[in-house]
């Protein structure tokens, strides 16, 4: 190693290369190997890691590197993954946050599900970038909307990022799937909610309230795809509408389902039924009266039912030709049928009764 850059690097708190390291940025701070930068172009895209890069040697020359970050990959990595202050500032353009949003959906489909996202050598385009920004709000995945507009998910991928075109019966399936309006889809603008106006102050008013009525319960789904939203309108960034309606779509989703769970709680009976009151004395003799001849027909059913089933029948019994006839007669004749079946019911138990003598 060159001794004048070590006494360099002392002198002016800038990092010493080590075997196989290369400086990057303006001013030299970040250090990374050819296999770190290659897998970060891989995972980030050429343009994230350039504007972190350059962020991260700005911020680091600014003061001299105080947070003594050594890690640079690390570094980058974590600049690009939590959107540190520089993504502020190009974020502001719809076609920076749609770009943006295309870079995201690519390494996140085919990180997470291996899908063919695909890529293309100039900037993602789109004749309807809120249906790309739908899809990064609400969480969803590229075949679950190209289902919903029934066409191919090659098709809605152009759709996204490649200048694709929908027919007027796909979007408005689509808008019906994302429960919104056709005619904000086939917008060819980018829907924004910048906190600086009084629209987008007011819809962040909106979704603070709906954030504490839902403080303490389960915002599973807020927390997953929209949790970034309100810090981001907080420090005065705009987000897209469809981030902030998923937003807030969550967040009214989980009052709902407090008030059926209260609704239902109400409904639901927890406490013993009142003893009854005392009858008139004259009703409950009467009561008791018919309580006893009920224990008794009761009673002599048994006997019956036990008496029937100790006779020995031998071999008579009905025959399914028998019962097929009488059930042909009832179609016909219910009442003669019934006392047919009663007289033969009778017969065979005469005729077995006079077997048994």
């Amino acid at each position: 190693m060159n001794n004048n850059i070590s006494a360099s690097a002392d002198k002016n708190h800038m990092p010493i290369l080590s075997e196989g390291r290369h400086k990057y940025g303006q001013h030299g701070w970040v250090c990374l190997s050819n296999e770190e930068i290659e897998r970060l172009v891989i995972d980030l895209g050429p343009d994230e890691v350039a504007r972190c890069i350059a962020y991260i040697d700005k911020a680091t020359q600014a003061t001299g590197n105080k947070n003594n970050w050594k890690d640079w990959n690390l570094v980058i990595r974590k600049c690009s993954k939590e959107d540190w202050e520089a993504k502020r500032t190009i974020a502001r353009s719809p076609e920076a946050i749609f770009r943006m949003i295309a870079d995201r959906q690519c390494r996140r489909h085919q990180a997470e599900r291996g899908e063919d996202w695909p890529t293309f050598s100039a900037p993602a385009v789109s004749r309807y970038p809120n249906i790309l920004a739908e899809l990064d709000g609400s969480g969803r995945w590229l075949d679950y909307i190209a289902r919903c507009a029934e066409v191919s998910q090659p098709i809605m991928a152009a759709v996204m990022v490649n200048n694709g075109e929908l027919k007027t019966q796909e979007l408005s399936r689509l808008a019906q799937s994302f429960g919104c309006k056709p005619e904000y889809l086939a917008s060819p603008e980018l829907s924004l909610v910048d906190p600086s106006t009084n629209k987008g102050r007011a819809r962040l008013r909106r979704l603070k309230e709906l954030v504490a009525q839902t403080e303490g319960l389960d915002c599973f789904l807020y927390r997953i795809h929209s949790k970034d939203v309100l810090p981001a309108l907080e420090r005065g960034q705009p987000v897209t509408y469809a981030a902030y309606r998923w937003a807030c779509r969550n967040l009214q989703d989980v009052l709902e389902r407090k008030a059926r769970d209260a609704a239902r709680q109400r409904c639901t009976r927890t406490a013993e039924l009142p003893e009854a009151k005392a009858a008139d004395p004259g009703i409950q003799v009467q009561l008791t009266r018919a309580n006893v001849e009920l224990r008794k027909r009761t009673t002599r059913l048994a006997e019956i039912r036990k008496f029937a089933a100790g006779v020995k029948a031998g071999e008579e019994y009905a025959k399914p030709i028998d019962l097929l006839a009488l059930e042909t007669l009832s179609a016909r004749d219910l009442f003669s049928a019934f006392i047919l079946a009663i007289d033969y019911g009778r017969a065979i138990g005469y005729k077995a009764a006079m077997g048994e003598l």
